[in-house]
């Protein structure tokens, strides 16, 4: 039986991004609460506050994420989507989402390792200072082998969500 091709699925598609950003958060945001259990007060209330503040700040965080994505999504044609070449790019943005969130998720362990926050104003300074930045940090890390844990990271996380993205498309 030959399968139908029906074109995109926008609300499947968008949740599965979504799903994505918020289980790469809820990873990074366990292993560093696990880092720093001996360091919370009240177990119960500070896991309810920095998970319940961190689904808020990621829901927020994906709203901005998400209109670039749904500008590209409104301006291909539905019928386009039919195409292998559209499907394929699909692909190719989730994926390159994907890396986008394991870069956020290693450079947030990297941070708090220095600095035992997340983003803060630190970053700001990161931004400002950019040279200086990048060159202390090429000098302090290992960056052959972070840019290859990102993309191992990313890699796996996208064979794991491919078939439900094929099923969006």
């Amino acid at each position: 039986m030959q399968r139908v091709k029906r074109g995109l699925n926008t609300f499947k598609f968008i949740g599965i991004v979504y799903a994505l950003c918020l289980i790469e958060n809820l990873i990074i945001r366990t292993v560093l609460t696990l880092s720093e259990w001996s360091s919370l007060n009240e177990p119960f209330l500070d896991l309810l506050k920095i998970f319940g503040y961190g689904l808020f700040h990621d829901t927020l965080f994906f709203g901005y994420f998400v209109v670039p994505l749904l500008f590209i999504i409104l301006i291909i044609p539905k019928s386009a989507w039919k195409l292998k070449a559209c499907r394929y790019t699909a692909h190719a943005i989730v994926f390159l989402i994907i890396v986008m969130f394991s870069f956020q998720a290693h450079a947030e362990w990297f941070f708090w390792g220095e600095f035992h926050s997340r983003f803060n104003f630190i970053a700001v300074d990161y931004l400002i200072y950019t040279q200086e930045v990048i060159g202390n940090i090429r000098e302090s890390y290992p960056m052959c082998w972070v840019y290859t844990s990102i993309l191992l990271t990313s890699g796996l996380i996208y064979y794991g969500a491919k078939p439900w993205v094929s099923r969006s498309l």
